[in-house]
C-alpha cells in the first residue's frame, strides 16, 4: 500500500487555469506515491470536467457553500496525508514544490506550518508597468507576510493534526481566512515558518482582478467584524489622498512609475471605502 505524505488541496472556482496547475503536480520529483491531490469544485452550477488524464491520485469532489475556505475545509476531511499543502487553481507549483516542503517538515520536527515563495508572472497582455510594479511590491509577498505571523493559501503547508486541531479554517468567510486561520494557529503557541525553496508562481492580477479581489478583502475583514464601531471621520479620511510616506518605494523607480503608483493607491483607497460603505449599509460582501 502508498504511503501518502501529503494532500495537495485545491478550491476551484470558474478557474480555466487548473489544467496547468495539474500538469505541474504531475511533474513533481516527490515520488506520486507520497502525494494526492484533491481539487474540490465550489461552483454548483457546473460540474469539472477534465480533458485528459494525470499520472497522479487525483480526486474531484463537490462543496456546494460558497466560498475557498469552506472548499479548502472539504478537501481537508477526506485527506489521508500527514501534511496539508494548499495551492490555487492558477498557480503553477515548481517541480521541487512538494518535495521542498516535505524536506524542511522532515529536518526541521518543530515545524508545523510552511509558506512558500510565490513568483509572479505577467500575462498575455501584460499588465502595465505600474501594475506589475504594485502586484510585486504590495501582493502575495510571502516572506513580509510570515515576519507578520500571516501566509497565503496559494502556497501555504500545516500540518493535518494541527489543522484539525483548528477546526479548519472559517468558512464563513469569502475572503481573508487564510490570515484568519495564522492567526488562530499562532495564538495556540504555533508559528509560521518561510521556505523560499518551496515556489510556485502566480500570473499576475490585471487592474480590473485587483479591484476586485481588494473588494473581497475587504468583505472577509468585515465579516470578521474589523469595520465594527468605524466612524464617520475614518470615512471620510477614506476619500484623502494617500501619503508618500507610506508607499513602498524602491531607489530606482522611476519619476512615473511613481506619479503612477500615487494615483493608484489613490484610487484603490477610495474604492476600498466605498465598499466599506456599501457594506455597512447591509449589502452583502462579494465573491466575483
Amino acid at each position: 500500500m502508498s504511503t501518502v505524505v501529503i494532500s495537495v488541496i485545491i478550491p476551484v472556482y470558474q478557474e480555466i487555469r487548473l489544467i496547468q496547475c495539474l500538469q505541474a503536480l504531475e511533474q513533481q520529483t516527490l515520488p506520486q506515491e507520497h502525494y494526492e491531490v484533491i481539487v474540490v469544485n465550489n461552483d454548483p452550477s457546473s460540474s469539472i470536467e477534465l480533458t485528459q488524464a494525470f499520472n497522479v491520485e487525483l480526486r474531484i469532489i463537490e462543496e456546494a457553500q460558497a466560498g475557498s475556505y469552506a472548499a479548502r475545509n472539504a478537501g481537508i476531511k477526506i485527506a489521508r496525508g500527514t501534511l496539508l499543502a494548499f495551492t490555487d487553481a492558477d498557480c503553477t507549483p515548481d517541480a521541487h514544490w512538494l518535495e521542498s516542503l516535505s524536506t524542511r517538515f522532515e529536518t526541521d520536527t518543530d515545524v508545523v506550518a510552511l509558506a512558500g515563495s510565490i513568483i509572479q508572472t505577467q500575462v498575455d497582455p501584460p499588465v502595465s508597468d505600474v501594475i506589475w510594479y504594485y502586484s510585486n511590491t504590495y501582493f502575495l509577498q510571502q516572506e513580509r507576510y510570515v515576519k507578520k505571523n500571516r501566509a497565503a493559501t496559494a502556497n501555504f503547508a500545516v500540518k493535518a493534526s494541527v489543522a484539525q486541531e483548528l477546526n479548519g479554517f472559517d468558512a464563513s468567510l469569502l475572503s481573508g481566512g487564510d490570515f484568519d486561520f495564522c492567526s488562530r494557529l499562532v495564538t495556540q503557541g504555533y508559528h509560521i515558518h518561510y521556505e523560499p525553496r518551496a515556489h510556485v508562481s502566480h500570473p499576475v492580477r490585471t487592474l480590473k482582478e485587483t479591484m476586485q479581489k481588494r473588494r473581497r478583502l475587504i468583505g472577509g475583514y468585515y465579516s470578521r467584524g474589523l469595520y465594527a464601531g468605524i466612524g464617520f471621520l475614518a470615512i471620510v479620511r477614506g476619500f484623502f489622498p494617500v501619503r508618500f510616506s507610506t508607499m513602498r518605494l524602491d531607489k530606482d523607480v522611476s519619476f512615473k512609475i511613481r506619479v503612477q503608483l500615487f494615483l493608484l493607491l489613490w484610487l484603490f483607497k477610495v474604492t476600498d471605502t466605498v465598499e466599506k460603505i456599501r457594506l455597512l449599509l447591509g449589502k452583502s460582501p462579494q465573491r466575483f
